[in-house]
């Protein structure tokens, strides 16, 4: 398994050959084959929680069945290593389109945040726009910008953005923007979606300590 020098550090898995692998994400590759909920299970029980739930996020938006894994994991239960890899499966989610979302989902949800949707519908007077993350039930959204985004075309994209951005606060939405710099200071990203939440949702927060 490889992940690629743009996720986060603390992330490592074991290498193989590379051709037994095929990329389904940036820097995550998944056997050739197709995913497996053997080897999903397999890789949520044995590695670090968010190595975890990057590779488990791959997997499941490149096709894994979510029934048949969580269905093994249950059959795991009390094995070594099943508790760890229930709170990963718990929390996965095939939405995440890059390994940053995956780590920035999984910051906010340690923390004991409440567990954002993933790819949410926004209806505006420009269409429908689908954001990153976010908590409809509150109307905020969490966007990640990667560097890649705005790669060769800063002013035409920046222009599309700032146009979707003033469509979806039209609609009483609040938007944050969250970029690798934020995921890798988690106390100040954790402080600020928090501030954004209901105080309801937040005045008692507990890291969800089978996370790590």
């Amino acid at each position: 398994m490889h992940l690629a020098r743009d996720v986060p550090r603390n992330v490592v898995a074991a290498r193989v050959h590379a051709h037994e692998w095929r990329r389904v994400a940036r820097g995550v590759y998944v056997p050739t084959d197709g995913p497996s909920s053997a080897r999903a299970d397999a890789l949520a029980t044995s590695l670090p929680p968010l190595a975890g739930l990057v590779i488990v996020d791959a997997a499941l938006r490149a096709g894994l069945d979510r029934a048949e894994l969580d269905a093994r994991a249950a059959a795991a239960s009390g094995r070594r290593g099943s508790v760890r890899g229930l709170s990963v499966l718990g929390v996965a989610d095939g939405g995440s389109e890059s390994a940053w979302e995956s780590a920035c989902r999984f910051t906010l949800v340690r923390a004991g945040l409440p567990i954002p949707h993933t790819q949410v519908p926004v209806r505006t007077r420009l269409g429908t726009f689908w954001a990153d993350m976010g908590w409809p039930e509150w109307k905020v959204l969490l966007e990640y910008d990667g560097r890649t985004k705005y790669a060769g075309r800063q002013d035409e994209e920046f222009m599309r953005e700032k146009r979707r951005h003033d469509a979806v606060v039209e609609e009483g939405w609040r938007l944050l923007r969250v970029t690798r710099d934020d995921v890798r200071h988690p106390a100040s990203l954790i402080r600020r979606v928090a501030a954004a939440l209901p105080s309801s949702a937040t005045t008692t927060l507990r890291a969800r300590r089978e996370l790590g």
